[in-house]
């Protein structure tokens, strides 16, 4: 149960955002640029957006944590009745870490992207072209067509030297002492 609400809270938490004033709950539509149609935008600026909604809900979890510490208090001195309404604060927590748990993803896929680009530009001694414009001056990028055929090539050589080595070691172990 608790797994399924987190996931629910996490589909939720950087489209909307709830502030939650004197036990009334205010949802605003989607925040500009986080969310859907974010095909476009890199982890790492998703990670900035989400910055500022972590700084929201980390004070929403701490202004109800300390209101519901202040009504148990006065429960506790007989100063107040427990009926009174108080805000969840395991919601306020969830959306919490349904932040957090999109910002770790954006940093991890930022981690693979970069990761992905150093293997690149190892292996592929002239760059990818992508989707996004280039500069003129910058040096002649190569098109997918061409990357995949270097890729075969490459592919057909190491299969060459796979098998000169299986020959190499079938001769090797013929020969008589």
């Amino acid at each position: 149960m608790r797994g399924e609400s987190r996931q629910s809270s996490k589909m939720a938490a950087p489209g909307v955002q709830q502030q939650q004033g004197a036990g009334a709950n205010v949802s605003q539509g989607p925040t500009p640029g986080v969310g859907g149609g974010g095909a476009d935008v890199d982890p790492i600026t998703k990670f900035r957006m989400l910055v500022p909604l972590l700084k929201d809900s980390l004070a929403t979890v701490m202004r109800v944590g300390a209101q519901i510490l202040q009504h148990d208090a006065q429960v506790d001195n007989c100063l107040k009745s427990a009926d009174g309404p108080v805000q969840r604060f395991d919601k306020c927590l969830e959306e919490f870490h349904a932040i957090c748990d999109q910002m770790e993803l954006n940093l991890k896929l930022a981690q693979d992207c970069i990761g992905v680009s150093a293997d690149s530009l190892k292996n592929c001694p002239v760059p990818i072209q992508t989707g996004i414009a280039v500069d003129p001056g910058e040096q002649q990028r190569q098109t997918y067509s061409m990357f995949l055929i270097m890729v075969k090539h490459q592919i057909t050589c190491a299969k060459e030297i796979h098998d000169a080595l299986l020959e190499c070691a079938r001769d090797i172990s013929k020969k008589p002492v």
